[in-house]
């Protein structure tokens, strides 16, 4: 099944009957302020045992980085695909393809944990130098 689907939309549309066994993106990170949105969106789609597979052609500042980076706070564990691994009448130096599944509820729960911690550190450093000042 297709469906038209707006990154970030809560709750997910009709005939969208997630989750799925396995999503396919393609071509989908090509502006940094969408990532959030997109990955929310992976997110709900997938379920305990569903794959996602994406690809893109890697562009400088399109938000790739910022896509890794935040992809564990969703939830995510993205595992590069080898480029050798690519059917070789398809694969191409640019083009990444990831195979991204959704990380068990209490991994999730740990990592929210650990960001909060590393968070209140930084806040708590930040405290201190400008009452130093």
């Amino acid at each position: 099944m297709a469906a038209a689907l707006e990154w970030g939309q809560q709750p997910l549309p009709a005939p969208v009957a997630a989750p799925y066994d396995i999503v396919l993106c393609s071509d989908l990170v090509y502006q940094p302020h969408a990532v959030q949105q997109l990955l929310s969106s992976m997110r709900d789609l997938a379920g305990p045992g569903s794959v996602v597979y994406a690809s893109c052609e890697y562009r400088a500042g399109a938000g790739l980085e910022e896509m890794w980076r935040l992809m564990p706070a969703y939830g995510l564990q993205e595992e590069l695909v080898p480029y050798t691994d690519l059917h070789e009448d398809w694969r191409s130096p640019d083009i990444l393809v990831w195979k991204i599944i959704k990380q068990p509820q209490q991994q999730q729960q740990r990592q929210q944990q650990q960001q909060f911690q590393e968070q209140q550190q930084h806040l708590h450093k930040q405290q201190h130098q400008h009452l130093q000042e």
